[in-house]
């Protein structure tokens, strides 16, 4: 710990003492010098880069550590999780940061394309000397100048998706992590930690995933229909047809193969895309512009974004049980029903379903399974079932009161303490509904989760961007579901009581 704390302090004071370096920094684009916001995003994102090869080398010091020393394993563990976090924001706000300024460059040059004297620009032919494929003049007079805007703003916009993706790459790093961690887990606490962590990273990497890949589907779009329309109007049928079939040849994927099939298709558009632009430039002898392209080729060849799907299989430390009615004697005299044992850690529920003075006859529970019992005070405490919310155990009540026990009462045990939840529940009745507000199409993945496991049996209905789940008539059930959807990042959860 005294380590880790030391190199904290280190990356704390590496920000403080590279605080003036990144005071200098140079405008991109020539003429952007006396914007003092421009200017400004530069010096933060020249910070950001400082602060990030800091953490990296914190994190990459305690990796070493670790495996030299596998003592306290989940602890240190859970300190490097805690320290990529770090790092995963911190390229969120960079990729936040390069939109910015992208923003600032790209009105900034649409807006000096023409006459401007600026470096780079040009007002005549197509220059074979200049790398920019799309700065000149056959451009310009062959799209109206929306469609030149929307070809210039796709190609700004792929200097941001960088920190994006790393932000991504370390997110998916951590997951994995969380993965290897929760399989060895061994107690039902720590086992619920780590899950509780694996779904909310999961959600973290959605979140960006989706700020990847919507702008970039959109440039991509833009550019694969305005570079075919060119190639059309140079009469380049050839071309186009040798496109469309890379076009047909893209590998595919499956989202059970890969976290992000956008992700894992993004490679295969972006060299599409450049294949696009070669072809323009060959066609239009823009050699400088053909030498840069291809030196971007080079670097996509190990750019590679089919991240393997990671799923994990919720672990049962409980053997959790739903009650049927078989129709077969299950417990007999020489299989009796057995004691009801309920682990120390962890909130379970189940049914009473009477408590006597002493052991009872298997015929009382009218075949129900399964059954299980509990001493406590000199009394025989019978139970129907074992679930892992309190709304499955209120479905439990109305499925034996409707095959006739007489009182059945919803339980709870957290950490070993045994509460009926009857009482407490007869106090807490009247009409609630839960509103989630969301701005997709559809509820997210983990909300989805969420009410499956807690609310499974509650309608659930849209009226523009909210949905409506319930009506719920035990404020308990609604509380739990509501806890439940708290935890998921980006959520905008309330609850209404109903007249």
């Amino acid at each position: 710990m005294r380590k880790f704390i030391t190199l904290l302090l280190w990356v704390i004071g590496w920000g403080c003492v590279t605080t003036g370096m990144a005071q200098t920094v140079r405008a991109r684009v020539s003429g952007l010098e006396a914007d003092s916001a421009y200017m400004s995003l530069l010096r933060e994102e020249a910070m950001l880069k400082i602060r990030e090869d800091s953490l990296e080398s914190v994190i990459r010091a305690r990796r070493q550590q670790l495996s030299g020393d596998t003592t306290d394993l989940f602890n240190r563990s859970q300190q490097i999780l805690r320290l990529e976090e770090q790092l995963f924001d911190l390229r969120s706000r960079q990729g936040n940061l390069a939109s910015g300024i992208n923003s600032i460059e790209q009105e900034f040059i649409l807006n000096h394309l023409s006459g401007s004297g600026l470096p780079g620009v040009s007002s005549g032919s197509p220059s074979s000397n200049y790398p920019n494929l799309i700065d000149n003049d056959f451009f310009r007079q062959n799209l109206d100048d929306h469609e030149y805007r929307q070809l210039t703003r796709a190609q700004q916009a792929k200097f941001g998706y960088a920190p994006l993706i790393d932000a991504y790459r370390i997110g998916y790093q951590a997951l994995q992590e969380l993965a290897a961690a929760y399989e060895e887990s061994g107690t039902p606490g720590e086992a619920d930690s780590l899950y509780e962590q694996y779904r909310q990273q999961v959600w973290q990497l959605k979140e960006l995933e989706n700020r990847i890949i919507t702008p970039f589907q959109d440039g991509y779009g833009h550019e694969v229909y305005l570079y075919s329309l060119l190639l059309d109007k140079l009469n380049r049928m050839n071309d186009l047809a040798a496109l469309n079939q890379q076009a047909r040849n893209r590998p595919s994927y499956s989202p059970s193969e890969v976290m992000s099939v956008g992700l894992a298709e993004m490679p295969g558009q972006y060299a599409l895309a450049l294949e696009y632009e070669k072809t323009l430039a060959q066609a239009l002898n823009l050699s400088a512009a053909l030498d840069s392209l291809q030196r971007v080729e080079r670097t996509l060849r190990d750019f590679d974004l089919a991240f393997p799907n990671i799923e994990l299989t919720e672990k049962e430390f409980v053997n959790y049980q739903e009650i049927s009615f078989p129709g077969t004697a299950v417990y007999t005299n020489d299989h009796p029903i057995p004691e009801l044992v309920i682990p120390e850690s962890g909130t379970y529920y189940s049914v009473t379903v009477g408590s006597f003075s002493q052991r009872q006859p298997v015929s009382v529970f009218r075949g129900a399974v399964p059954i299980g019992y509990q001493r406590t005070g000199g009394q025989w405490r019978y139970f129907a079932g074992l679930f892992r919310s309190y709304g499955d155990a209120l479905e439990a009540v109305q499925q034996l009161k409707e095959a006739g026990f007489r009182r059945p009462e919803a339980v709870r045990w957290y950490d070993g303490n045994y509460e009926n939840l009857a009482a407490k529940a007869a106090q807490n009745m009247g009409l609630w509904r839960i509103v989630i507000q969301e701005t997709g199409t559809e509820l997210a993945p983990e909300a989805r989760f969420a009410l499956n496991r807690y609310a499974a049996s509650k309608e659930i209905t849209r009226i523009g961007d909210l949905f409506y789940v319930g009506t719920f008539t035990d404020r308990l059930h609604v509380e739990e579901v509501w806890q439940a959807l708290e935890k998921i990042c980006g959520l905008e959860i309330r609850v209404e009581e109903m007249e």
